[in-house]
């Protein structure tokens, strides 16, 4: 995947995609995928905007039981069953528990009819051939077995606990990766760092655009039947779109991660005890937790991300009041994560937002090949993409899930076998917690960067390959590009000075920066990192 603007100043695509988060990488994939001419430009990194903040669960659709949306059950069911099938690397199966203190629909009782229902709408969705990525049937657990799994928990009048299956992804800063890489392997052209600058219209239909790179600062015009703005909150703000004001309020979504507060791979739903009552999940993530989501109204609509202490003192607040025996404070947070949706409506609760995704047409601004798309789910950005291609051209059809390609990263059959083959290529060339860190991140890809791990010496070979991977296969083009969004590195907490000096050390002989270039990135990186939460990591031991 080659940062080439020559080329997409060149053609003329069938669809032009602005904006390189979730909604567009997936839809870049399945527009090359039916053929569509594509090409996609985001104005900064792939994956730097609310996509990456994200806790990495991918939803079932259980929660639209309660409204007996039995549609959206099976959207999502599909939807988690496509991500399992085309990233078997990076999406796994996860338990997932709630504590239940209440008889009556919304208790005991009615989680199990509502498991019955769920357990038989999802039955379709273990048909795929690696039997670890079936998604095993709900149940109702005993008390005894949640207060085993969530020690310390107010066990008065606890009568058990909801038990069931989502899927977890790994790294979803890859999966956008993946996405783009698979949709060049069909013919897109993808680019970072390139802003959309002015719709160019003619007789109410487009022609394309004016873009400018932000790397140079060269503008230059890209032709396209249609374009489609994937920009997620910053659709108002776009240049082309003063006819399509949406009157939505923004909110931001925050998740933190901390070490890990269970010893166990299930996420736990816990409730909050104050006036609006709802859940916080916390999922494990390796050695660390995920704990989320805080909403807040954004006022100002600044869509910047820069993370807020008083927000995260509420955020730790709220999770202290689930139980009197769970507490985090401040010094427990390695990371927080930060981004952007659109709520329902202004009201005392800005955990509600967006019920559905949105696509605008022609009806709605009278010009003929302007799309714009609000996404509101991970899971289904690939269903979003399909509607998108099927308003573009109504004879698109979706295809199969086991007739679709796998991502760039999951061409692997069989998970089990494939991890023991790469596990016997590689066994004393790399520690084994190495190679299954490398497989969760890279998949099928992990044997190039093997190879390229070779042509290093040093104690920090395999951080070397990674770095140059990044930049040559990835478009990577700022040291956060490659700690944050291609490695994951520093996804989780700070990396140590020595890591980040190495990998910076690495990239300016590679990208020929000067010294001040190089310090400049530097600190850029560090200050990503709130002051207010925990020091550095320890050296990685990716060596």
């Amino acid at each position: 995947m080659l940062r080439n603007l020559n080329k997409l100043s060149e053609e003329t695509f069938d669809v032009l995609i602005i904006g390189g988060g979730i909604h567009g990488a997936a839809l870049a994939w399945l527009a090359s995928l039916n053929n569509f001419n594509t090409g996609l430009i985001e104005k900064n990194d792939f994956c730097s905007g609310t996509s990456s903040n994200s806790q990495k669960i991918i939803h079932g659709g259980l929660r639209y039981l309660a409204s007996l949306n039995f549609n959206r059950v099976r959207q999502s069911i599909h939807e988690r069953t496509r991500l399992l099938w085309i990233a078997p690397h990076l999406i796994n199966p996860m338990p997932c528990i709630i504590p239940v203190y209440n008889h009556g629909f919304s208790g005991s009782e009615g989680m199990r009819i509502g498991f019955k229902i769920y357990n038989f709408l999802s039955s379709n969705g273990n048909k795929l051939p690696d039997p670890e990525k079936h998604i095993p049937d709900s149940s109702f657990i005993s008390r005894s077995e949640v207060l085993e799994l969530i020690p310390g928990l107010n066990s008065s009048k606890l009568l058990g606990g909801a038990k069931w299956y989502d899927g977890f992804c790994w790294n979803t800063e890859r999966l956008v990766i993946s996405y783009l890489k698979s949709a060049a392997k069909f013919g897109a052209v993808s680019a970072n760092y390139v802003s959309a600058e002015k719709l160019v219209v003619k007789n109410n239909k487009v022609e394309g655009i004016t873009a400018s790179d932000n790397l140079t600062k060269q503008p230059f015009f890209i032709k396209a039947k249609n374009v489609v703005d994937c920009t997620g909150t910053w659709i108002n703000r776009s240049l082309f779109n003063e006819k399509m004001k949406l009157v939505y309020p923004v909110i931001s979504g925050i998740n933190i991660v901390t070490q890990k507060l269970f010893n166990h791979e299930a996420a736990v739903g816990l409730s909050s005890k104050n006036e609006k009552s709802r859940y916080y999940f916390i999922a494990p993530w390796g050695d660390k937790s995920i704990i989320g989501t805080e909403w807040f109204y954004e006022k100002e609509n600044s869509n910047s991300f820069k993370v807020d202490e008083k927000e995260c003192l509420q955020f730790v607040k709220n999770v202290g009041s689930v139980d009197p025996s769970f507490k985090i404070n401040l010094e427990d947070i390695s990371y927080v994560q930060k981004g952007y949706v659109f709520g329902d409506k202004v009201g005392n609760d800005p955990s509600a937002s967006l019920g559905d995704f949105i696509i605008q047409g022609f009806n709605e601004h009278s010009i003929s090949g302007l799309l714009n798309v609000i996404g509101v789910k991970y899971t289904t950005a690939a269903f979003v993409a399909e509607e998108i291609l099927k308003k573009i051209n109504p004879s698109v059809k979706r295809k199969k899930i086991l007739d679709q390609p796998k991502l760039v990263g999951g061409e692997i059959e069989n998970l089990s076998k494939f991890k023991k083959e790469i596990h016997g290529k590689f066994s004393g060339k790399a520690a084994p917690e190495e190679i299954d860190w490398l497989f969760s991140n890279y998949g099928s890809e992990a044997e190039e960067i093997f190879k390229m791990k070779s042509s290093f010496n040093g104690k920090k070979d395999l951080m070397a390959a990674l770095t140059i991977f990044s930049v040559k296969e990835e478009m990577a083009r700022s040291l956060s590009d490659v700690i944050l969004r291609r490695t994951g590195i520093g996804s989780a907490e700070k990396p140590s000075d020595s890591d980040i000096n190495f990998i910076a050390d690495t990239m300016a002989e590679e990208l020929k920066w000067i010294s001040e270039k190089k310090e400049k990135e530097i600190n850029q990186l560090k200050n990503h990192y709130p002051a207010f939460i925990s020091g550095y990591a320890e050296e990685k031991t990716i060596n």
